[in-house]
């Protein structure tokens, strides 16, 4: 973030990428602290299943897209350095586990 803000270009698209920056920051951080309230709350109700549903297919999705991005760039071994597809992955996918356990 920080070469961004330092880097010389239209001030209009600098505060567009800060923008996107802050709201893609909270978009990550605040779903992973609705899972954790839910996971040692006790997500028995039927709403807490379906926001945990949605929160699964979101990361799972994040997951697929980094994947598709990764596997196309044609960066030599992009799958081990870039590899926050699999961190997605799997919050998607535990978070989906946790649904049928709950």
């Amino acid at each position: 973030f920080l070469p961004m803000v330092e880097a010389t270009f239209d001030p209009r698209a600098k505060r567009i990428m800060e923008f996107v920056w802050h709201m893609s920051t909270a978009s990550l951080v605040f779903p992973p602290l609705v899972l954790l309230y839910a996971g040692f709350a006790g997500a028995d109700g039927q709403a807490w299943k379906y926001l945990i549903a949605y929160l699964a297919v979101q990361y799972a999705a994040w997951g697929a897209a980094h994947l598709l991005i990764v596997t196309t760039s044609g960066l030599p071994g992009a799958m081990y350095k870039l590899f926050q597809w699999a961190l997605f992955l799997a919050v998607g996918g535990f978070a989906w586990a946790g649904i049928g356990l709950a």
